[in-house]
């Protein structure tokens, strides 16, 4: 049988010494395989519990994912209509596309909301593609994310289909004024 070291206070070993008749290399082996047994039942508790939720959410994740861009859509008109600036909507518009389905301009949903607040901050187009934010482009985006009640972590923040459907609804109340 393999040894393994075992490391006790100081005060443990004084009141282990006070039952020298005990087995204690088998009261550590009973305590392990306790404990191995828990993480064991655990762990198959919590698997079973992910596949009970993956199949019960299957269907309303896959229609989650499928709607960012009415999500989108419907954040962008709320904005246009509730809280954007002039400047930043003709910022917007003029900064990006001219025609649907917007030429690539969400490739990348992580670095979608960085270019709307560029765009809407008036960046030239040269620097559209630098990771660094202004102040102003940074507290358009906190502002922006604020007023449209999307968390900064995760989810529609990285989509590009709900950016897509934002620009879109954003255009569309443009385009009316």
């Amino acid at each position: 049988m393999p040894k393994r070291n075992i490391y006790f206070t100081d005060d443990l070993v004084a009141q282990m010494k006070k039952h020298p008749d005990e087995k204690w290399s088998a009261v550590c082996q009973e305590a392990v395989e306790t404990r191995l047994r828990y993480l064991e039942l655990r762990s198959d508790i919590a698997s079973d519990a992910v596949q009970r939720a993956k199949a019960r959410l299957a269907t309303e994740r896959a229609a989650y994912i499928a709607d960012a861009y009415d999500r989108g859509e419907r954040a962008g008109i709320a904005w246009a209509a509730d809280h954007a600036a002039f400047d930043e909507l003709r910022g917007i518009v003029d900064g990006g596309p001219e025609d649907e389905p917007f030429d690539g301009l969400f490739d990348d949903g992580e670095d979608s909301l960085r270019m709307i607040a560029k765009l809407a901050c008036g960046a030239p187009p040269d620097t559209l593609g630098d990771e660094t934010l202004t102040a102003d482009e940074h507290a358009f985006m906190v502002g922006l994310c604020n007023a449209i009640g999307l968390r900064m972590d995760g989810g529609d923040i990285d989509s590009a289909r709900y950016w897509e459907g934002f620009f879109a609804g954003a255009l569309a109340i443009f385009r009316q004024l």
